[in-house]
C-alpha cells in the first residue's frame, strides 16, 4: 500500500501537469448535419495513404477548397486543427471531420470506398 506521502506526490504531479497544459482537456465534438445537405462540396481529395480518397465538404466557416482538400493529405494531425473519427460514435455520412482551433471552421470528410480499402463489394 502507498503511503500518504506517495499518493500527495502523485496527485500534486497530475495536478501541475494539468495547470501547464500538457494533458489535453476533453474535446467536445462539433455538431455535424446528417447530410451533406446544406455545405459546399469541394470535390475529391487524397488522403495520407496510397489508395485513400475523400469527398471532401466545408461545413462552416470560411476556408477555400483548395485549402480543405490539402489538409485531407494531413488526416489525421493537420496542425492547427481537432480531428475527430466519426466513425467512432458520430452519424454518417461523415468518416472524419476537422475543426480549426476556435471552433469557427469545420471540413467533414466522406472515405471513398474501393476494392484496396473496402473490398470487393466497394
Amino acid at each position: 500500500m502507498p503511503s500518504a506521502g506517495t499518493v500527495a506526490t502523485a496527485a500534486a504531479a497530475l495536478a501541475a501537469l494539468l495547470a501547464a497544459g500538457t494533458v489535453a482537456p476533453a474535446q467536445t465534438p462539433p455538431k455535424m448535419p446528417p447530410s451533406t445537405k446544406g455545405t459546399t462540396s469541394c470535390g475529391t481529395a487524397t488522403g495520407p495513404s496510397p489508395g485513400v480518397r475523400y469527398k471532401t465538404y466545408r461545413v462552416r466557416g470560411s476556408i477555400s477548397c483548395k485549402a480543405a482538400k490539402r489538409l485531407a493529405a494531413r488526416i489525421p494531425e493537420p496542425r492547427g486543427w481537432r480531428y475527430f473519427d466519426w466513425t467512432k460514435g458520430g452519424r454518417g455520412p461523415w468518416t472524419d471531420v476537422l475543426v480549426k482551433e476556435g471552433g469557427k471552421t469545420t471540413i467533414g470528410f466522406v472515405l471513398i470506398c474501393t476494392p484496396a480499402l473496402c473490398g470487393d463489394d466497394g
